[in-house]
């Protein structure tokens, strides 16, 4: 027996995407080409803004107004004592010979001493 798809037989007849019909009957597939043409021409403009304002950006403040002048002399290197030098001048004796620094007066004894403080072994039971 032969059957033949035709539209009085619902069951083999093929579906009509216009027809609605069952839980997803309204859905109606998208037209894909018209979409992806439509976002390839979004996609290429906004390209085209991005650079334009990349240029801009780039011509106005970037490196085509950046110069850096030639006559800069070479660095001297310094040997160890110069090296010496320069670490004293920034060291600051001021506090040292200050008056609030000489006005300071020691209380107790020295060396300190320390009693023992707590246990010999934190984890040993009382």
């Amino acid at each position: 027996m032969v059957i033949i798809p035709s539209s009085t037989n619902p069951v083999l007849a093929r579906p009509n995407p216009a027809q609605a019909s069952g839980a997803f009957g309204t859905f109606q597939p998208p037209e894909t080409k018209k979409r992806q043409m439509r976002l390839y021409i979004l996609l290429g403009a906004l390209f085209v803004i991005i650079a334009a304002a990349g240029y801009y950006f780039l011509t106005t403040y970037g490196f085509t107004t950046l110069q850096v002048s030639s006559d800069i002399p070479p660095v001297q290197e310094l040997n160890a004592v110069e090296l010496k030098v320069i670490r004293l001048s920034s060291f600051n004796f001021d506090v040292v010979d200050s008056v609030p620094y000489k006005a300071l007066k020691l209380y107790g004894d020295i060396p300190i001493k320390v009693e023992a403080l707590g246990r010999v072994n934190p984890l040993a039971p009382f």
